[in-house]
């Protein structure tokens, strides 16, 4: 397999140091940061790599990472110790670990994470909020790597006040929001409080000069691409959404012997019922959402170009609308 030119391309500006990967959707930012990160430990043996990705993405970064690597990775659950292996993926819950205050009540810190050479953090827009445990999580972690590479395909120009804590995580140099704010956005008082707007027009090749210094954005109409391109991503079920697939799967199959089974009655009923259990189990009277609806319902919140969805299930599609 091999990377398309502007992939290449993408992989040299991740080898220069702390960078923004924001390509569009399906241009292949996982594959891109793979093969810097592979590059840069093929240098640098020693080196370690830790990827912070969403839960239901973690499946789909282990699929990408056996095709491009295809060595041993850890994958670090909530609560686990930080395993000591060459390559580790967690998502942003793993960075967290419950513990008992001085009251006896239980609440989440930071895990201590010893340090990783090279970090990857996929979807590095749940970074926005400078006040948030992951942001500062995050941040400490990027303070401790030598590489440290965020990946998003929210274009930042939409929402500029958001790129200072990503370039907060990337560079500490980025200290004082209003300071960078007052020189690059529109800052009103809105009568309550200090307010951003858009990029200043006469700072707007400022802002595309230091901005540029970190980010490279690629968007799919502006490169020699076909028209539909095609890409499967693979979401992991939830803990409650797995069970309750579980407990229908059995009960539509019962064992007689390791050598013969006898389906229960109705079976392509309970079929059915499996199918919408993958889909989401409110399908089937659960309250809990799926891992892929959690995982649509967060790339219609980061993504604003038009997203056409295919289902089945004409109650599924009610849902995702409401």
């Amino acid at each position: 397999m091999e990377l398309a030119p502007y992939q290449v391309e993408g992989v040299a500006h991740l080898t220069q140091g702390n960078r923004i990967l924001a390509d569009d959707m399906g241009l292949g930012k996982t594959i891109q940061s793979l093969s810097a990160a592979k590059k840069i430990l093929a240098d640098n043996p020693h080196y370690k790599v830790l990827i912070v990705t969403l839960k239901s993405l973690v499946t789909q970064w282990r699929r990408e990472f056996q095709k491009w690597v295809g060595e041993d990775i850890a994958i670090m659950e909530s609560g686990e110790e930080v395993p000591d292996a060459r390559w580790v993926i967690t998502h942003y819950e793993g960075l967290f670990e419950s513990v008992k205050d001085q009251q006896g009540n239980r609440k989440m810190v930071a895990k201590k994470i010893p340090k990783r050479h090279v970090l990857i953090v996929d979807e590095a827009h749940m970074c926005k909020s400078r006040d948030a445990k992951r942001t500062k999580a995050v941040r400490d972690l990027a303070r401790r790597s030598e590489y440290t590479w965020l990946l998003t395909g929210t274009p930042m120009p939409n929402r500029p006040a958001e790129a200072w804590m990503l370039l907060n995580i990337l560079d500490s140099s980025f200290s004082s929001f209003w300071k960078w704010a007052r020189k690059y956005l529109v800052v009103y008082h809105n009568g309550w409080a200090l307010e951003t707007a858009g990029i200043r027009q006469d700072r707007s090749d400022d802002w595309s000069q230091m901005l540029g210094e970190y980010m490279l954005r690629r968007e799919r109409g502006l490169l020699d691409l076909p028209d539909l391109t095609e890409e499967s991503m693979y979401v992991e079920m939830t803990k409650r959404q797995k069970k309750l697939y579980e407990q229908i799967r059995i009960k539509m199959i019962g064992m007689v012997t390791e050598e013969k089974m006898i389906l229960a009655p109705n079976p392509l009923t309970q079929l059915m019922r499996l199918r919408q259990v993958a889909n989401d189990p409110r399908l089937v009277e659960s309250r809990y959402r799926s891992g892929k609806t959690n995982w649509l319902c967060e790339y219609a919140k980061t993504h604003t170009e038009k997203t056409l969805v295919f289902t089945s299930f004409a109650k599924y599609a009610a849902l995702l609308h409401g």
